[in-house]
């Protein structure tokens, strides 16, 4: 084994669970540079990041942490543990090359994690229909303890009214978003319409996890005009209302959400969260248009008699269940996201940790 595999060794085996992390439209912006088989730098990709949707990086930085958390979690698989060391929490969407986020190191671990690593592989975002069964007790009861954890509420309902309520706002607030331009165009610059896109750029958002025939999703986003035609609206909406159909729980998660270290801890949180629905065999599908959409943030909000002050925020809104497997999207592979070392010396960075 050459020097170069060595370093990269311990590194890229834990990539291959971490790299099935969620993040927002399957942007993937992390990137990892071993140093040595104890060290490493997690730069992030300006090149994915959602300047539009997301331009203050808020969700950016929850799926960083779930990110690390998912990296923690396949360490201590193994008998170690990874310290992150957060270098800067300022952020640019318009530097030309990959920029480094933090130092992360492996150490011995004594602590047993209850998760299994490959629960990370098996995790899935459903955007099907759902089998109209409620999430069970025993799986909402361990979902609001792990929120618990973290310094977090989770609360659901199985009201119909309730969740004919929430799933019409979402539908609203997607067709509303589409209307936006640059909303728009950033979308569909994530979009992969046929498995040939998909497979040439593992990325983003696949066709064939929506339900949907790729050659719609591309006549509608190319032509959303068309949806002002009141009957064309309608029909378009019954058509997606068809993926929502049997969702029996709604759920949605409120906690300290105003600064970056909270949003880092949201994603830590959220991917154990997710990993303990995955083990209880359930599914999610969060509704982010709901959240980032301020007029609709609003209205949940108000729905929900949920107070939102001082640092806390509904931050997810999501429905939860049981479906058949869904596709799972495509991932970059791990060479692809293993930074080559320069031979030159390491820059001297002073540490802020923020998380």
């Amino acid at each position: 084994m050459s020097l170069k595999e060595a370093r990269q060794q311990p590194w890229a085996e834990l990539l291959d669970y971490a790299r099935w992390a969620p993040s927002p439209h399957n942007t993937q912006p992390w990137k990892i540079k071993a140093l040595s088989g104890g060290e490493a730098e997690l730069y992030y990709d300006p090149k994915r990041l959602l300047t539009v949707e997301d331009g203050d990086y808020r969700f950016f930085f929850v799926a960083i942490g779930i990110f690390c958390e998912s990296l923690k979690i396949a360490a201590r698989g193994q008998g170690l543990e990874i310290v992150v060391d957060y270098v800067t929490d300022q952020i640019t969407g318009d530097a030309g090359e990959p920029q480094l986020l933090a130092n992360l190191s492996l150490r011995p671990s004594t602590t047993q994690e209850p998760l299994d690593p490959e629960l990370i592989k098996a995790r899935r975002t459903s955007r099907l229909h759902y089998d109209g069964n409620p999430l069970s007790e025993l799986a909402l009861s361990e979902l609001a303890a792990e929120a618990e954890r973290f310094g977090h509420e989770f609360k659901h309902s199985s009201d119909r009214d309730f969740i004919k309520w929430v799933l019409e706002l979402d539908k609203e607030t997607l067709f509303d978003d589409l209307q936006d331009r640059a909303t728009r165009e950033e979308i569909t610059s994530w979009f992969r319409f046929s498995a040939a896109e998909a497979e040439k750029n593992p990325d983003g958002l696949w066709s064939e996890c929506f339900g949907f025939p790729g050659w719609l999703l591309r006549f509608f986003l190319n032509r959303t005009y068309l949806l002002e035609l009141p009957v064309v609206k309608q029909a378009t909406m019954a058509y997606y209302s068809r993926s929502m159909t049997g969702v029996a729980t709604v759920g949605w998660l409120a906690g300290p959400f105003l600064k970056t270290a909270d949003w880092v801890s949201a994603g830590h949180m959220l991917a154990r969260f997710w990993l303990v629905l995955t083990k209880h065999g359930g599914c999610l599908h969060p509704f982010g248009s709901v959240i980032t959409n301020l007029r609709s943030h609003h209205q949940m909000a108000e729905r929900l008699a949920e107070s939102e002050e001082g640092d806390r925020l509904v931050w997810l809104l999501l429905r939860l269940g049981y479906s058949r497997e869904p596709p799972r999207s495509k991932r970059l592979a791990v060479a692809d996201l293993l930074m080559a070392v320069e031979d030159r010396p390491r820059s001297s960075i002073q540490v802020e940790q923020f998380a």
